[in-house]
């Protein structure tokens, strides 16, 4: 049994998962296909059955139907090298679109969906070195400015647990109008523009900001070097024969798989009425072979 950890997109709910797995046997005649168990709802599934070159489906059952047939073109080095060009660039691709989506994320002051996004083109080094250099640096800015943020409310949280009559306590307007405004504080959510973090500095020293920053620097730094960058396994099944590919709308039962029969027959196999009248027919030829080559008798005299 394995064990994933899944998380979830850019939008808190779904996300996207692929699995690859083949099934050996020798007879391939009917054949039970199980989905991994997942305990969450799914939809929009969709299933690409890979039949040996020669075999052809022939019935199927289950919980997921038939949405169409391709045959694929013999699997050589030239063929894996095209489709292997293909997925470098929708990867490409979609980095390039997530990388617009996280700088449009953090104008909207969604800090944590775009350190996701950011974080996923760093990781996947599916840009260019220029580009994906670039995501790493916006990755790595605004890993700071959350943690700035984050020593920072602190500290405010420290300066209004402490009664304001003590003596020891400056009074600091600034920072009591910083705290009133920070969405930690006041909505429990990291949600603040990049423009708004000198707002949410207020009432600290240049000496204050700069040991935040030290910090924050610090702890960044050992974060990235503690935990190494996730990197997805991406395989390529070689595709010879048809490829069937079968579809769900959802579904919603959890700790259930999905189950798929399918009865194949190949096209080299001779079907059972068939080889009887071969048989049959090979019979009688023979019979009429030796038949005709009976010896006739000869003459005699007396």
């Amino acid at each position: 049994m394995w064990q994933f950890y899944i998380l979830p997109g850019i939008d808190d709910r779904t996300a996207n998962v692929r699995f690859v797995y083949s099934v050996k046997g020798d007879r391939l005649s009917r054949l039970t296909l199980v989905s991994a168990l997942l305990n969450v709802p799914l939809e929009n599934i969709e299933w690409n059955v890979v039949t040996p070159k020669g075999f052809q489906l022939i019935d199927h059952g289950g919980d997921l139907e038939l949405a169409g047939q391709t045959l694929a073109v013999d699997y050589d080095r030239d063929s894996y090298l095209s489709k292997v060009n293909v997925k470098r660039q929708q990867q490409a691709q979609q980095a390039a679109d997530l990388l617009e989506q996280a700088n449009q994320l953090l104008q909207a002051g969604e800090q944590t969906k775009a350190r996701r996004a950011l974080n996923s083109v760093a990781n996947r080094y599916a840009l260019d070195a220029a580009s994906n250099e670039d995501a790493r640096v916006q990755l790595e800015n605004l890993q700071t400015q959350q943690a700035i943020v984050g020593l920072n409310t602190r500290r405010q949280r420290l300066y209004l647990d402490n009664d304001a009559t003590n003596a020891n306590v400056v009074d600091n307007k600034q920072m009591l109008e910083a705290a009133a405004d920070n969405p930690i504080l006041q909505q429990d959510e990291l949600n603040f523009r990049p423009q708004q973090l000198s707002q949410l500095l207020r009432g600290n020293t240049n000496e204050d900001n700069q040991v935040l920053q030290q910090i924050a620097g610090r702890l960044v730094q050992h974060q990235r070097t503690a935990e190494p960058a996730p990197q997805a396994l991406v395989i390529s099944l070689p595709e010879e024969g048809s490829v069937y590919t079968f579809t769900r709308g959802v579904q919603v039962a959890e700790n259930a798989p999905l189950e798929l029969d399918l009865r194949l027959r190949s096209g080299y196999a001779v079907e059972y009425w068939r080889a009887l009248l071969l048989l049959a027919v090979l019979a009688a030829i023979v019979s009429v072979f030796a038949t005709g080559r009976q010896p006739t008798p000869s003459p005699q005299t007396t």
